[in-house]
């Protein structure tokens, strides 16, 4: 039996026109690059934690280099070189948390990312998203 890769993934399909269209007029078709400031602007803030923690779950990392110092802790997300990050900017400024911006050209490629080093920042961010999940402190 071959070695089997990768975790089990789950499809869902909807085949509604109308949440089609209503996706595909909130920018839902352009895969990267485009801010969700659009969309964003239909949910009612008290539920946008729940937009980010689908944004960080589904593209976002957390990542340590595994030593015991949480100072060595990162989240971020990546993403194309023309991605604008206004919506993660707008977002750390809410939150009064620092975040880095970085743009490059590689190798193998071109792309930008949006991160947070700071533990206590980390720590404000985690307990927005997941708010009604747990508070971590350290």
């Amino acid at each position: 039996m071959p070695k089997k890769f990768g975790r089990e993934q789950t499809e869902i399909r909807i085949t509604n026109k109308d949440f089609a269209n209503f996706l595909k007029e909130n920018d839902y078709l352009i895969k990267s690059g485009a801010s969700p400031n659009k969309i964003l602007s239909l949910i009612p803030n008290n539920f946008h934690q729940y937009w980010y923690r689908g944004y960080m779950d589904g593209d976002g990392t957390y990542s340590t280099n595994g030593t015991k110092f949480l100072n060595l802790f990162r989240i971020g997300a990546s993403s194309t070189y023309d991605q604008n990050w206004n919506f993660m900017e707008l977002l750390s400024n809410e939150l009064v948390i620092k975040n880095y911006i970085t743009k490059g050209h590689y190798k193998n490629g071109s792309g930008s990312v949006w991160r947070i080093n700071r533990q206590k920042d980390i720590l404000k961010f985690i307990n927005f998203i997941y708010t009604d999940r747990f508070d971590i402190r350290f």
